[in-house]
């Protein structure tokens, strides 16, 4: 059963300048996702493509940012496969989340990620 779909673009050139800011980076992305940004040919490109699959996971997830920031709690890997930590697990856990799906494109304009989140219930409460 679907419990949650989230979908986020961000335009490429917005993270032009948050690139250079340390303090910015380290917000939103792990150790990890930072290593993985400044080795590739397109950092302001992977930057902007991590931020908007870490806004759509947050959007599927429905936890959004009045419960905190949580950025560095979702680590997403070069294949795309998330690592959750601390309260952002703590959720997936609690709406019984099994599968996590994620698309991601990017062109030199824009960036988008779309999650969806599975659980194996069979009936879902609607309000």
């Amino acid at each position: 059963m679907i419990k949650g779909v989230g979908i986020d673009i961000s335009k490429v050139e917005r993270f032009n300048a948050l690139k250079d800011k340390n303090a910015f980076i380290h917000e939103v992305l792990t150790p990890g996702e930072i290593t993985a940004v400044g080795s590739g040919p397109d950092t302001t490109g992977s930057l902007a493509l991590l931020f908007s699959i870490k806004e759509a996971f947050i959007k599927a997830l429905r936890c959004g940012l009045h419960l905190g920031h949580f950025w560095r709690q979702i680590n997403i890997d070069p294949r795309l496969e998330v690592d959750a930590s601390g309260r952002i697990r703590d959720l997936i856990n609690e709406k019984s989340i099994s599968k996590l799906h994620i698309s991601a494109a990017r062109t030199k304009k824009n960036a988008v990620g779309i999650v969806v989140m599975e659980s194996e219930d069979q009936f879902q409460e609607v309000l």
